[in-house]
Parts: C-alpha cells; structure tokens; sequence
C-alpha cells in the first residue's frame, strides 16, 4: 500500500494527514482528529438541518476486497453483511459498500445520506417539494430521497434509520 504524507496541502499546513487509495482506485485520506476545528454554530431559517452523515452508498466491483481494505486499515465493524453488500460502521455513521448491478461498472459513490435533526418524514416531503423537488418516502418512514440541483441523489434520513453497533 502507497502512503502519501501530507506536504504543502493548503488544507493541512500542519501535516496531520496521510492519503491512499482503496482497492478502487479512491484517495483516502486519514486524518488527525484536530486537523480541522468545527466552526461555532450560526443561526439559520432554513427549514431542514442537517446533524451529520448517516451513510455513504458506495457500488463496486468486489465489495469484499473493499470492506476487507475498511475494516482491515480502519478496523470498521461490520453489519448486515448479506453476500453482495456490507454495512462498514464509523462512529455513528456508516458506509454502505455493496456490489454495482452490472458487475463491471466502475467504482462509484452512489449518494450521500444526511442525519437530519427533528425527524418528520411529512414534513420534510413538503419542504423539498415546496422548493420544487421530488420527495419519494422509503417504506420505513425514516427516510426521504430526491434529487440535487446537479441530479445526484440526496437520501434524507431520520437518526433511527439505522441503529449504530
């Protein structure tokens, strides 16, 4: 495996970084837990906030290779590993690594799933068709998806959608 440390990146002036590559080809990059300092909150209107990521759906060819590069390197537990998917768990986030539908697609990230706080599925549908987007419900109730203003997919999700190991 190939290290690179962190030298003259902007975002990291004080070398507290290291990057890879995961098994497709990503960078990863591996952080010191005060390589960036959360900014203090600011009020805000907008009707919908999101507290975090609940889980990355990240497509592959061989999800295996890729949950054992996870779990091997970052020692990620693992869930509701089903044969063509795996649930790799990084504090309360997770991400979804599972196999693409046609077997040789290049590696993607599929879409990003928000936490948001106050979950209410009804409301959350109004808001994002109120701005003149789609609001599809899973059968759950604890998760909205639509689309972004660039036609990815954006998952919107109640903090119960999954329950941390």
């Amino acid at each position: 495996m190939t290290v690179r440390l962190s030298r003259n990146d902007p975002h990291d002036a004080s070398g507290k970084s290291a990057f890879t590559r995961d098994p497709n080809g990503y960078n990863v990059q591996l952080c010191a837990r005060d390589l960036e300092t959360k900014p203090a909150a600011v009020a805000s209107r907008a009707p919908l906030k999101a507290v975090g990521i609940n889980h990355i759906s990240y497509l592959c060819t061989d999800y295996k290779k890729t949950r054992d590069f996870y779990t091997g390197l970052l020692g990620a537990p693992v869930s509701k590993d089903d044969g063509k998917q795996a649930y790799l768990w990084f504090g309360d986030a997770f991400m979804v690594v599972g196999n693409g539908a046609d077997g040789g697609a290049a590696p993607l990230i599929d879409y990003v799933a928000w936490t948001l706080a106050d979950w209410d599925k009804d409301r959350v549908s109004s808001e994002l068709k109120r701005h003149g987007l789609d609001a599809r419900a899973d059968s759950t109730g604890k998760s909205v998806l639509t689309k972004d203003i660039n036609g990815y997919t954006l998952q919107l999700c109640s903090k119960d959608l999954e329950k941390r190991l």
